[in-house]
């Protein structure tokens, strides 16, 4: 697979406006190698309004689409190095970067997304080097999302300044970023978003009218990476809204109206006696677990928000009753509740020990083998002892309020994250 071959160096300029016009010319031939050689990469790059300025680092992508690049820092790095830092940029405008970053910090963010794009790039054999003056102890799969990222990532985990695609380095004013990207809000980032999404599917059928010539044989996972930006995830309490929804199976019965309805078609007369009205009936298919690790890894405003959201869900699928579990070491509580009142009565917590998963399971395994099916909805860090293997008749959803300290072997994972 062909990379991008060195360019004969020639006398730099010394003239400063020279020397912006000849950065400007060696980014403009990073763009056509990219097209020709890097198909894929060259249609997102296209897109980008290249200015000089030399009040940024590096290079520095805006909401608008404008990328400032410094004039000195294009003419010091090698040709091959000009066309990776260009992909990787055009990726961070593809996959939504600035737009996903919603109230996260953003120098973790911008560390957070050089992440997640590094395997596409490794993918097509355009390294980009180290983004971070320090190793990064993360070891997710490939085609990993930055939001799972942020998650793991330290909280003043940041690039190097030279590296600050997405935000102003440490000790920046910022005032012209922010001014930007509030200029940029609103109706035109929804068309810019939809016109990224339209490059990032141009790209792709570019990528195989040109038989793979950017990656070769394609990973799966890339595909995957691409369709989520294309759809993004949904948020926890959708997958949450899936696993409830899979406990209840909903009919359709006739009632007679109550007094109240038929009152306010004839306060005197009423409904005549063979009215009936189409009503809802829920016949559960399971029973809904909630159990929650009291260890101490999760706060107590965690705690409220995960259970008004359970609570809100399972009414809304029809979910009556719920058995609440609490369990540090030990199962130190076991109670069935309302539904309704679950997620506005406060709740006392048992435990506040150690951790360990295998009491509550257990218990529910064996409720499980007498014929009885389970879905289990779990908040916990997950960091604790596991059961050696799962009861077939348990669907187990981990709901993570932070990031994760641990792997879950069976189940579902989703992350609380942001309240938006």
């Amino acid at each position: 697979m062909p990379s991008a071959p060195e360019r004969p160096a020639s006398p730099p300029p010394t003239d400063p406006d020279e020397r912006a016009r000849a950065a400007r010319d060696k980014i403009a031939a990073a763009r056509v190698w990219l097209l020709r050689d890097k198909p894929f990469f060259g249609v997102l790059a296209r897109a980008l309004r290249v200015e000089p300025s030399r009040a940024v680092a590096g290079m520095r992508l805006h909401p608008d689409d404008r990328l400032e690049t410094h004039p000195e820092a294009v003419l010091a790095a090698r040709f091959p190095a000009v066309c990776a830092r260009l992909a990787h940029v055009s990726l961070h405008a593809a996959l939504g970067a600035l737009a996903r970053r919603r109230d996260r910090e953003p120098r973790r963010w911008n560390l957070a997304h050089d992440l997640a794009v590094a395997p596409l790039l490794a993918a097509a054999r355009l390294g980009v080097g180290p983004t971070s003056g320090g190793p990064v102890p993360l070891a997710l799969e490939p085609g990993a999302s930055a939001e799972a990222y942020y998650e793991l990532l330290p909280s003043d985990g940041a690039p190097d300044a030279a590296w600050c695609d997405l935000c102003d380095p440490p000790g920046a004013e910022g005032a012209r970023a922010a001014a930007s990207e509030a200029a940029c809000a609103g109706t035109d980032a929804r068309a810019r978003e939809l016109g990224w999404r339209l490059r990032l599917a141009a790209a792709f059928e570019e990528e195989l009218a040109s038989g793979g010539k950017s990656f070769g044989d394609r990973p799966a996972w890339v595909d995957e990476l691409v369709r989520a930006s294309l759809e993004p995830p949904q948020h926890w309490s959708a997958e949450l809204q899936r696993s409830l929804g899979a406990l209840a199976r909903v009919g359709r019965t006739w009632l007679r109206p109550s007094r109240r309805t038929s009152a306010l078609f004839d306060p005197e007369l009423g409904w005549p006696e063979l009215v009936t009205m189409p009503g809802r009936r829920v016949d559960p298919g399971g029973r809904l677990v909630i159990v929650l690790d009291t260890s101490g890894s999760v706060s107590t405003a965690e705690l409220a928000r995960f259970l008004g959201v359970v609570a809100s869900v399972a009414c809304a699928e029809g979910i009556d009753e719920v058995r609440l579990v609490q369990c540090d070491a030990v199962v130190a509580s076991d109670e069935v509740l309302d539904t309704a009142s679950l997620g506005v009565a406060p709740v006392a917590v048992h435990g506040r020990g150690g951790t360990d998963y295998r009491p509550p399971l257990e218990l529910l395994a064996r409720e499980a083998a007498r014929g009885e099916r389970f879905t289990v909805i779990y908040l916990t860090d997950l960091a604790g002892r596991f059961p050696d293997q799962l009861a077939p008749a348990l669907e187990v959803l981990w709901v993570v309020p932070r990031r994760a300290a641990g792997a879950a072997p069976f189940g579902r994972v989703v992350v609380m994250g942001d309240r938006a």
